[in-house]
């Protein structure tokens, strides 16, 4: 009889160990599954935000490029004045590209700042446009007679060597993943209006 209770006792302990593996087993699956979810999101985050990242270099070069006229000026007429350039024939990213800069000049904005606050509208125009035309630099959407162009390592019409970052990155990247990325990227701030209060 007391050989027979130990067979139950020990039946018993085996099917409870055996209930809470299953469900241990059961709960460390959710838990993984959750992981990767979350680390899936976590990398679609980043990669939205390498490209944004590079983005925001190619408008940092882009200001850092008519820093020299902005310091002559003192009115955005002037500055456009100085750069020699017709806005009714300059194209409408090429005039809001201009007013952005202007103003990340006049505002002071640093790189940080335009780290942490750009979300990367016009310069996510320019990368399309440019995908789309493989054979421009960019310089078409400004209407200029100016032949100088500055001493900055690119001339400021030249966008294509202003977002040169994000190319040499995209070599490593597959193409269509970043122009899927920038499109989303535009989806999300179609309305935002960053030459003027919005940045």
């Amino acid at each position: 009889m007391k050989k027979f209770r130990y067979i139950i006792a020990t039946v018993f302990v085996v099917a409870m160990g055996t209930t809470i593996f299953f469900g241990c087993e059961k709960e460390n699956n959710k838990i993984n599954n959750n992981l990767k979810t979350d680390l899936k999101i976590q990398k679609s985050e980043n990669y939205q935000e390498q490209v944004r990242f590079y983005l925001c270099e190619g408008l940092i070069s882009f200001k850092q490029s008519l820093e020299p006229y902005y310091s002559q000026s003192t009115s955005y007429e002037g500055f456009i004045n100085l750069l020699e350039v017709n806005e009714e024939e300059t194209s409408e990213l090429g005039n809001n590209l201009l007013m952005l800069a202007y103003n990340c000049l006049n505002n002071g904005h640093s790189d940080e700042y335009i780290h942490n606050h750009y979300t990367g509208k016009y310069m996510a125009e320019v990368a399309i446009y440019l995908m789309n035309n493989p054979d421009s630099d960019g310089s078409e959407l400004f209407a200029t007679t100016a032949v100088d162009g500055g001493n900055y390592p690119c001339k400021w019409w030249q966008l294509f060597c202003h977002i040169n970052q994000f190319v040499e990155w995209l070599n490593s990247e597959k193409v269509q993943k970043a122009i899927q990325t920038i499109k989303e990227i535009l989806g999300i701030i179609k309305d935002a209006n960053e030459t003027f209060a919005a940045f």
